[in-house]
């Protein structure tokens, strides 16, 4: 945007032809005509050539000098209108009048804009990512999924607190990979120990890697058959993720409205922290919109599976 000096300066010069410029309509005497709209014409075509080049030098003076009076430059050229110039020259004075004018304007403009902020730049290129997201994956997970189809038996009332975390663990770890698999489990010391306040190590085997989930006895009432116990379950400070688990849910959230989908290149199988960034992304071309853009996700993990956070 322009500065506040260039602003002056432009005002400056916008000052300078209004003091040249008789008021709209100028009362005329005997035998002399109204004056025109445009003073720097009348004046133009009035002033002698010494007076037209005093008149240009006083334009320049006030655009350069916004503190110096008008009539000090301009006055003696209004008051002293004696001879008349010919039409070309006239056109002349315009015309060097105008380019003068236009030219300081430019000037004040160009310098203005190195310290005003930058306009909005072109649209950047984007990097499309090597992987082509283009079906839907067919071991996925579906979100909400009951125990049965993930392959698993149903939770019984009547199973025992160790066959109850069990089932129970190797479900949070289908879930949390999102790919249908075999799994096995089993406890320390081959089970749970019911006992508040005891803690429990509880291993998980998903595709040869084990994941060892906290199993935490916080009370245990009565006792025999109408025994309570309460207990929580801990997951692991790491998880499985798979490429196959990241392309699958980023088809199914978004292959409604994106035109094209990508992602980074994911190993099969790997482990990866969860309740953090994976360092991978994904993005679509969003068609919803008249201009279609893409759209950058990163890929997040938790114990739900791989999560998509848009990238501002």
């Amino acid at each position: 945007m322009p500065t506040d000096r260039a602003f002056s300066r432009r005002a400056a010069v916008g000052a300078a032809f209004r003091s040249l410029a008789p008021s709209p309509v100028e009362a005329a005497g005997p035998g002399r005509s109204r004056v025109s709209r445009c003073g720097i014409c009348a004046l133009a075509r009035t002033a002698s050539p010494s007076e037209v080049v005093g008149m240009i030098r006083g334009v320049l003076k006030m655009a350069l000098c916004p503190g110096a009076d008008s009539s000090l430059y301009a006055g003696p050229v209004i008051r002293r209108r004696r001879t008349r110039l010919g039409r070309s020259s006239a056109v002349s004075v315009i015309i060097v009048v105008c380019l003068v004018t236009v030219g300081i304007g430019v000037a004040a403009w160009s310098e203005s804009e190195g310290d005003g902020d930058v306009g909005p730049s072109a649209t950047p290129v984007v990097r499309k990512l090597p992987v082509v997201v283009d079906a839907e994956e067919p071991e996925l997970v579906a979100v909400g999924s009951e125990r049965s189809e993930m392959g698993l038996p149903p939770a019984s009332a009547a199973a025992s607190l160790t066959e109850r975390v069990l089932g129970e663990i190797q479900e949070k770890t289908l879930v949390m990979t999102a790919i249908h698999s075999r799994v096995t489990a089993g406890c320390e010391g081959g089970q749970v120990t019911p006992k508040a306040g005891h803690k429990t190590l509880c291993t998980v085997t998903y595709r040869s890697v084990k994941l060892t989930w906290d199993v935490w006895v916080s009370d245990v009432s009565d006792s025999g058959p109408s025994q309570l116990i309460r207990y929580d379950v801990y997951p692991p400070d790491s998880g499985v993720l798979l490429a196959k688990a990241v392309y699958g849910r980023f088809w199914e959230q978004h292959h409604n409205t994106a035109k094209e989908m990508r992602c980074d290149r994911i190993p099969a199988l790997r482990r990866a922290g969860l309740g953090g960034d994976t360092g991978y992304e994904c993005q679509y071309l969003d068609a919803d919109d008249d201009a279609a853009h893409w759209v950058r996700k990163k890929v997040l993990f938790d114990t739900g599976g791989p999560v998509f956070q848009e990238i501002e």
